[in-house]
């Protein structure tokens, strides 16, 4: 979801039932789950989690753009004419529609649907098995699956903590008949986890390569 959809009010239920990243429990995504429930504990305090949040990225988005202008005056010596440009609340409230590089697939069932939101990402998936069964006969030994797990260029750990990491590996852990490639920093990582199925490194991974073969 674009950070700046919080600008919107055209769906507060959108806002309501995102799950913060910082309070968010493995299974809270299920179906079912009590964070979904109104008048549930659950719910009510992820609730004022994203209030709080949303709060604090608009403020710090609208200082932002008011830096960045601050900043192009001061080196492009233009002057300035007439009202100062609109903040970047009001700027993202014009917007009419936000394209998200994500598959339709890729959203949570419980997850409401907004009307700004385009979904025009694709999905890695080789439907017909052409590929994987040549694979299959040319070499058995192979596993059934690799995940390749990363959280982005700049920190590979996101911004989880070593708990949830530790959560993370045991879910990983559970099912046995895949391999997990994850980018993570070393000092991050549980104590004892099984480095036979899970291989991490800090370096940076060659996706093409892992999700050609």
């Amino acid at each position: 979801m674009p950070c700046c959809i919080r600008f919107s009010n055209s769906n507060s239920k959108l806002l309501q039932f995102s799950l913060g990243i910082h309070t968010a429990e493995p299974g809270e995504w299920k179906e079912g789950s009590t964070v979904f429930q109104e008048n549930n504990d659950l719910c009510k305090f992820n609730i004022q989690n994203n209030k709080k949040l949303n709060y604090c990225k608009k403020v710090y988005l609208n200082d932002k753009s008011e830096a960045y202008y601050d900043e192009f005056l001061y080196k492009s010596q233009v002057k300035l004419y007439g009202e100062r440009p609109s903040l970047m609340e009001v700027l993202h409230r014009k917007v009419k529609l936000h394209f998200v590089n994500q598959h339709p697939f890729g959203i949570f069932k419980t997850f409401p649907k907004h009307e700004k939101i385009v979904y025009i990402g694709g999905i890695h998936v080789e439907e017909k098995n052409i590929l994987l069964e040549k694979v299959k006969k040319e070499n058995d030994k192979r596993p059934p699956c690799v995940v390749l797990v990363s959280f982005g260029t700049v920190e590979p750990s996101g911004e989880l903590n070593p708990e949830n990491i530790k959560a993370m590996f045991g879910q990983f852990q559970r099912n046995k008949a895949c391999v997990y490639i994850v980018r993570m920093e070393e000092n991050l990582l549980p104590k004892n986890y099984n480095k036979k199925q899970i291989y991490v490194t800090e370096k940076h991974i060659n996706q093409k390569m892992i999700l050609c073969k």
